[in-house]
């Protein structure tokens, strides 16, 4: 029996295009994997070099936390310019492997706008200087960045997640710990928070473009 050579190059040039209609990305889940929702938040958009020249200078690599049966995941996804580019705090409909939660992919943006956090005073880096130290929280959208130095600048603590902003206090609801790499001398895996609970205090955001470390009473400016 002999093959057809124009059926197979119809079947691979569909493979191909499929696969780049799809931004070069393998598929998440095997053939009749059984898969569930959920939602997840964006806390980082960096711009990367496309899978393919396409006339464009960039496409976007986003990273996204989300959370299954009080289990904490992190994952990322890259997008181009017809796909749509997303910001830090938009919310996404997940989809994940029932078996294994972390294989998982962004289905769409569900295109509702973080929360309104700020006023007009309101700043998005804030630090001050302790008796050993200092500290540093970064707020971005509904996402924020803790920090805690020792003496010398020694990292001791820093962490990511979302935030509320209800009255002025600002509550921290921490997802992801940044390990820190003494060989590089910065931090930069980011691991999900699922066993050790990690409790923040609270701040209150002033009148003058500062905030208070409720725990502490520290001043950040």
């Amino acid at each position: 029996m002999k093959t057809n050579p124009w059926a197979f190059a119809i079947v691979f040039l569909s493979v191909i295009l499929f696969w780049m209609y799809h931004n070069f990305e393998l598929p998440k889940f095997y053939p009749f994997e059984k898969t569930a929702t959920t939602r997840g938040v964006i806390y980082q958009a960096d711009r990367v070099r496309p899978n393919l020249p396409r006339g464009v200078r960039y496409d976007q690599a986003i990273y996204y936390i989300y959370k299954v049966n009080d289990s904490i995941y992190i994952s990322e996804a890259q997008f181009n310019k017809r796909q749509g580019f997303s910001i830090i705090g938009d919310s996404l409909l997940i989809e994940y492997s029932k078996r294994e939660p972390s294989r998982s992919k962004v289905l769409h943006n569900l295109k509702i706008p973080p929360l309104d956090l700020y006023n007009d005073h309101f700043k998005t880096h804030f630090s001050c200087v302790k008796e050993n130290g200092f500290k540093e929280l970064t707020l971005n959208a509904n996402i924020f960045t803790y920090a805690d130095y020792a003496n010398y600048g020694k990292l001791t603590l820093k962490v990511s997640g979302t935030f509320t902003n209800i009255e002025d206090t600002l509550t921290l609801n921490p997802f992801v710990h940044h390990k820190f790499d003494k060989a590089k001398y910065k931090s930069e895996d980011l691991i999900p928070i699922n066993t050790k609970k990690i409790k923040l205090s609270k701040f209150y955001a002033n009148s003058d473009a500062t905030i208070t470390e409720i725990s502490t009473g520290l001043v950040l400016k």
